[in-house]
């Protein structure tokens, strides 16, 4: 992984000169001065698929078990399962990209394997994660220089993004998003 540091209580990079991290991961750790933290993507092909809902609730924690069981079997990796603090999940999992693809064809392979994962995973899973008839899978944010995911207090909800076990029920995860319970 490559971590960076956030500004507190916000998704933004505390570095303007984060980008860089996708290459190579920071060494200094003094720079990592505040509460939150974020993860660069496309460094040793770290990737994260987005399930958002109108809000956090059973059926975006079935539907994220769901996926990481169809990456778990078709892609032979194991996911690392986060909720977003306020109405979805990631699914965070590393992927081997050619160094030399073009950001576009990342992004299209992205958007690809997002819809493929989608129509190869069981029928109930499709059905817990489509909102407003589109597939609640968004991987459109995706881009090789500039994506990260958070791990950070939520402004508008205040629960924060945290990683949960695939076997935590629902109550346990609601309790990790607001810190009642240690983290994994």
């Amino acid at each position: 992984y490559s971590p960076i540091p956030l500004v507190s209580g916000q998704k933004r990079p505390l570095l303007k000169d984060w980008t860089k991290y996708k290459e190579a991961p920071i060494e200094n750790l003094e720079l990592f001065t505040t509460d939150s933290l974020g993860l660069v993507c496309g460094y040793n092909g770290l990737e994260v698929l987005d399930i958002d809902a109108k809000k956090f609730d059973r059926n975006v924690l079935i539907a994220a078990r769901g996926l990481h069981d169809t990456i778990r079997n078709y892609l032979h990796v194991e996911p690392v399962l986060k909720a977003s603090g306020s109405k979805g999940v990631q699914i965070i999992f590393k992927l081997n990209f050619d160094e030399n693809v073009e950001e576009h064809i990342a992004l299209k392979n992205m958007e690809n394997l997002a819809y493929t994962l989608y129509k190869i995973t069981t029928p109930e899973v499709r059905k817990r994660i489509r909102f407003d008839e589109k597939p609640g899978i968004d991987c459109a944010m995706f881009t090789k220089r500039r994506m990260l995911r958070s791990f950070c207090k939520h402004l508008g909800s205040n629960m924060f993004s945290v990683p949960y076990k695939y076997e935590d029920d629902f109550n346990t995860v609601k309790k990790r998003i607001n810190l009642e319970v240690p983290l994994i």
